[in-house]
């Protein structure tokens, strides 16, 4: 069988979509995807994802053999961009309240507000069950805080109540905000955990050289807390108990047991202090109305508990509550801490496992996650981290603050066994097994998981570091690496990646700027790190940064003498088709039972649910490289990868999200080598002049053709603005990829590698390389797909080793991407774009889609939308000819508008204001959408009914390119606007001057009434007389046809800027005091110069003494449009040029 006979079969098998889009394309391509998709996108989310863009649209043009226009589209969106390129996500997939139902176990550490009081790191404890009590403990003042009548704590819905405060359940009982160590500054306090024995939980804390041990219990009308001291007691410190408000306060002793006494009304707060003195004693002090009690510690060994007990009631209910305290004894703290009876013993249950298909490389099995009933405790499963235990037994955290153990994962899943090890953790993100012990990363610290009496429960939740800032919001932690060193590694929000390292108990940032990362991946040496970040404000995509020794990646914008750019560029973009939002990474042993992907780098992205393959290489003394998608889907956001040692396969866990096409709401799943080839890059090297690129299989030199390569670039701009367009590397005004021109392809002498020479070649934040090899085994051929996303920042010296190898002067490879100041955001997209985030996530928002079609038309052009009614308007240019935009603005300011949009054409600020005047009227506009681009408008429609004009301002296509909206009620008649609508015509052909040139000799059987029509119908009258007939905009055409006649008049139709009379050519004026003015030049002498700014007012001239001016810039941009006539047929222009020739007569 032939190459070409198999790539045929190949292609036969590929998905319905491309074929479809192949033929519906009608010969431009450029719009075959995005408007195939819109056509037929009728689903919801999360089905309506828009997959393989980047790829399908590669193969197109290598299946059909078209010729590459001059940009390609650009990713339409996640859902084919009817609502924008961050889709149409439903918030209500974000809102979960089962936090709420979830059984916590008593204890849960969680960023609390607790009446007016907000702790960032807190640890939240039920005292007494019945009836219930809960008291806070802060883990930064190493005291109890606040304490409330009720159970735990409520948490927000939205969200996941990951970003808010929880709050108490329940009124507070006393307030004790005021609490906290008086100790010296020489004096050394941290904590150290706490452990669990059934009901209680006793808090372990460092103050200097002592270690105490601090437990509360309560009940209705108080609280006993108990202090056990261990070491030697300095600088005596003095615990503040509470500071309150008292009508009166006193200090007595009640049979050897200190007291004090507070009066709030007819209720009293008792203290009962008992403690042998002086080892401690009451320390009480007023000042302004509120009285402070405390409790003074003393120097020395404390051999006793020292403990006392808060009383809240009338006299009659305290008495006895208060004798029997001073009869009582101590609790043995020491015994709390030993491990108690498993709580949860009787709870453990069972799923099922499922094996994915095994005929390609890898299946992806599946263990069933306990979800909804089938969870005793209501557990939100929604995975932060996974590992595995000496013994081959699972471990998975929950975002709800559970740790599990899962087992039976050898051979082939069949059931799982699932048991809940601990409880109450802060939003564990990241889990590792370090030395046979749990670890995990939470929001508020590193907790090592203790079992000390081996009955699978953890008693003793040990703090590593929580040296740290914990916020609420978007300010998480995740993720949790450990290197062969021992040092922990983890992402913070806040603060960027940041290593612990255990001998020197510090925390490093290795690295800032990297907004919400999610992913990690640690070299075992350490001498790699890797992090995934979240598309958004000054981070243009999502990407793979390599962190390292202080870094600062550009969150919040450049910094001085962070490089170049003012930021270190990340390792590899990663476009919004492969990856929206990233999850983990993992640096995978070299293990033969891995396949393929033995001892490679894989990531994971947690918006697509899907995963790659990581390549990186280093050049000139920095790193670069880029990502090959995988295939396979998980059930949920792909967020955490880890290897397991006992069967040879990786896990992934996962979590639903925002933005996240999920299936579960989380997901456990083994990716698993089934022995099939796989045929992947396993190298990439970047060269002057293209790329080496070795692959892990023998190649089929009869596939190593030109024909079977494309390639593709583009640019991303940091701003402030949320995420980058996919911009032009040779004009980053313009949305969109450009082709990349390859000249050769060879297969090198191992049989592996291929070179692709590419003289070309320069830096650039995304190239997609597509190409179709054959993979050569025995006497078969097997077609395979390369598809490599990579960011070129660095070129190595040429590639010469190949036939045809032509010398050349090499020049120095500089990096050229687009700045902010190069190219500016509109501040007006930028407000646009914070609606996107308050509209988008709306379910049941109105979707409609205008064209900008061919002939300067928008289709439709009439938009009815409801009073009050919130529209996603849906912008494509369709036009393959040239730029447009969309200005919804008000109706009387159109004229204004339009004149000035005229006049932007010679401005330096019109490309940052996308050709829109900066006008009042203007109420919505879309950025200048280059052919195949789209954009999406969330309008909202006023309140009562109306009419508003929608325009497109690009330079000359104001007067005609017009539609309207009409606000109006359903069933009542619209209003004819015949001003701002016009009749969509066909686009007939991009005409040349060549193609009619050999009509032109004679016109005189042409018909002059219809080129009069066309003349109106084309939009020439707007602007231009003839015989009197028409606008001043332009020049009189009844003087030009004495110039231009024939070849050379309709040349300057159809190439209006090829010359440009200067009477009409807009200037740009930049005055010595920066000023920057723009118009058409009316007068001009040696020392003056006069502006007509408004042709709609043409007695107002400014006059500009020429010493005022610091430069005159003259636009090469004519005011007319390009492509007029590409709605009308040879005979209609003919016509036209019969009716110019004889001016009508």
């Amino acid at each position: 069988m032939k190459l070409a006979e198999k790539k045929y079969m190949i292609k036969k098998g590929r998905p319905k979509l491309i074929r479809a889009i192949v033929i519906l394309s009608t010969g431009f391509f450029v719009f075959g995807i995005s408007s195939f998709a819109i056509g037929q996108q009728v689903k919801s989310f999360p089905e309506n994802r828009l997959r393989g863009f980047y790829k399908t649209q590669a193969q197109s043009y290598l299946d059909g053999g078209r010729k590459l226009p001059e940009i390609l589209p650009a990713f339409p969106g996640l859902d084919y961009g009817r609502f924008g390129h961050w889709g149409q996500y439903p918030e209500s997939k974000s809102v979960d309240g089962s936090w709420n139902d979830m059984d916590l176990g008593g204890v849960c550490a969680a960023l609390t507000s607790h009446f007016g009081k907000n702790t960032n790191k807190a640890v939240n404890v039920v005292v007494s069950e019945e009836p219930p009590l809960t008291a806070i403990f802060d883990t930064q003042q190493l005291t109890f805080t606040d304490t409330w009548s009720g159970e735990l704590l409520s948490f927000s819905s939205s969200r996941f109540g990951v970003l808010s405060y929880a709050t108490p359940r329940g009124n507070q009982w006393l307030n004790l905000h005021a609490s906290h160590w008086n100790t010296s500054e020489a004096v050394d306090s941290r904590f150290l955990g706490y452990f669990r024995h059934a009901h209680d939980v006793v808090f372990k804390y460092r103050l200097g050289k002592a270690t105490i041990l601090d437990h509360v219990r309560g009940s209705e009308k108080q609280i006993t807390r108990t202090l056990d001291v261990d070491g030697i007691v300095h600088d005596e410190p003095e615990l503040i108990l509470f500071r309150m408000p008292a009508e009166r306060a006193y200090v007595s002793m009640i049979d050897k047991t200190q007291v004090v006494m507070l009066k709030q009304g007819k209720e009293r707060i008792i203290v009962q202090l008992d403690s042998e003195y002086p080892l401690a004693k009451f320390t009480s002090s007023t000042k302004e109305g509120q009285t402070a009690v405390g409790i003074k510690l003393s120097n020395g060994f404390h051999e006793k508990p020292i403990r006392w007990q808060i009383l809240k009631g009338t006299d009659e209910e305290l008495a006895p509550i208060a004798k029997s305290f001073r009869s009582s004894t101590a609790i043995d703290l020491q015994e709390l801490t030993m491990g108690g009876a498993a709580r949860w013993a009787e709870q453990s249950l069972t799923t099922n496992g499922r094996n994915g298909v095994s005929d390609s490389a890898y299946a992806i099995d599946t263990i069933e996650i306990p979800f909804g009933k089938a969870n005793p405790f209501g557990t939100p499963m929604r995975l932060g981290g996974v590992d595995f235990l000496p013994d081959g037994r699972c471990v998975v955290c929950t975002l709800s603050g559970d740790v599990w153990l899962v087992d039976g994962l050898e051979g082939e899943f069949t059931s799982h066994k699932w048991k809940r090890i601990a409880a109450g953790l802060c939003q564990p993100l990241g889990l590792a097994v370090v030395d046979s012990k749990i670890v995990v990363s939470g929001r508020d610290q590193l907790t090592r998981l203790h079992d000390l009496n081996g009955d699978d429960e953890i008693d003793f939740l040990e703090c590593i570091t929580s040296d740290f800032i914990t916020n609420p919001g978007h300010d998480v932690v995740t993720c949790l690496d450990v290197d062969d060193e021992g040092n922990f590694y983890f992402d913070s929000s806040v603060q960027g990646v940041l290593k612990y390292l255990p001998e020197t108990d510090t925390v490093q940032v290795l690295g800032s700027g990297l907004r919400n990362p999610n992913g990690l991946g640690v070299r075992g040496d350490g001498g790699v790190v890797l992090a995934t970040v979240q598309e958004g404000s000054w981070t243009p995509a999502s990407a793979i940064h390599e962190p390292a020794a202080g870094s600062f990646h550009g969150l919040g914008g450049p910094r001085e003498g962070a490089g170049q750019y003012g930021f270190k560029m990340p390792l590899c973009f990663v476009p919004r088709g492969i990856d929206h939002s990233s999850g983990g990474l993992e640096f995978l042993p070299t293990d033969k039972r891995l396949g393929p992907l033995s001892g490679k780098i894989v990531g994971s992205s947690f918006g697509n649910c899907t995963h790659y393959l990581v390549l990186r290489e280093e050049i000139n003394g920095r790193s670069q490289g880029g990502v090959v998608p995988l295939t396979g889907d998980f059930l949920s956001g792909a967020h955490r990868i880890k290897f397991n040692k006992h069967d040879g396969s990786f896990y992934v866990a996962g979590s639903s999200g925002w933005q996240c096409y999920f299936q579960d709401v989380g997901s456990l799943q083994r990716v698993r080598y089934t022995g099939k080839p796989l045929y992947i890059p396993t190298n990439v090297k970047t060269h002057r002049n293209g790329f080496v690129i070795r692959y892990n299989c023998r190649l089929d030199p009869e596939s190593i053709r030109l024909k079977n390569v494309l390639c593709q670039q583009w640019n991303y701009l940091y701003s402030a603005g949320y995420g980058s367009s996919e911009l032009s590397s040779r004009d980053a005004s313009q949305r969109g990829h450009d082709p990349v021109s390859v000249s050769s392809v060879h297969l090198l002498p191992d049989g592996k590698s291929v070179f692709i020479e590419i003289p070309s070649l320069t830096p650039v934040m995304q190239f997609h390389l597509f190409a179709q090899f054959a993979a050569k085994e025995s006497d078969a051929s097997n077609v395979f797909d390369t598809d490599i996303y990579y960011s070129v920042f660095d070129l190595g010296k040429p590639y010469t080793d190949f036939d045809g190898y032509v010398e050349r002067d090499w020049k120095e490879s500089v990096q050229r991407f687009p700045t902010p100041e190069q190219l500016p955001v509109d501040p007006r997209i930028l407000a646009q774009e914070k609606l996107k985030f308050q509209y988008g996530t709306l379910q049941g928002i109105r979707a409609v889609t205008v064209r900008a079609v061919p002939g300067l038309k928008f289709d439709p052009n009439v938009i009815r939308v409801s009073p009050g009614e919130l529209v996603a308007i849906q912008v494509k240019n369709d036009d393959p000819s040239m730029p447009h935009n969309m200005v919804i603005l008000q109706r009387e300011d159109l004229n204004d508008i339009g004149q000035a949009s005229m006049l932007l054409a010679a401005d330096p600020k019109a490309l940052a204001l996308n050709y829109v005047p900066p006008h009042p009227g203007v109420i919505y506009l879309t950025p200048v959408l280059s052919p195949g681009g789209s954009y999406t408008v969330y309008y909202k429609a006023p309140s009562e009914s109306g009419i508003y004009p929608f325009v497109c301002t690009f330079p000359g296509h104001w007067k005609v390119m017009r539609g309207v909206i009409h606000v109006a009620n359903e069933g009542v008649k619209l209003p004819e606007v015949p001003e701002l609508q016009t009749p969509t015509r066909p686009f007939v052909k991009m005409w040349m001057t060549k193609d009619l040139a050999p009509d032109l000799n004679d016109l005189s059987g042409r018909s002059v009434a219809r080129g009069q029509e066309v003349f109106t119908v084309a939009g020439c009258i707007q602007c231009h007389k003839v015989n009197g007939k028409g606008a001043e905009l332009g020049p009189d055409l009844s003087q030009v046809t004495k110039r231009f006649k024939g070849e050379k008049l309709l040349n300057q139709i159809l190439n209006p800027s090829a010359e440009i009379h200067k009477e009409y050519q807009a200037v740009s004026i930049i005055t010595v005091d920066g000023e920057t003015i723009t118009g058409l030049v009316t007068k001009k002498s040696d020392e003056a110069l006069t502006l007509l700014t408004n042709p709609l007012k043409p007695t107002e001239l400014t006059e500009l003494s020429t010493a005022d001016i610091e430069e005159l810039i003259p636009s090469k941009v004519s005011t007319m449009p390009k492509g007029l006539l590409m709605t009308f047929t040879r005979e209609e222009i003919l016509d036209l040029m019969r009716f110019l020739h004889t001016q009508g007569d």
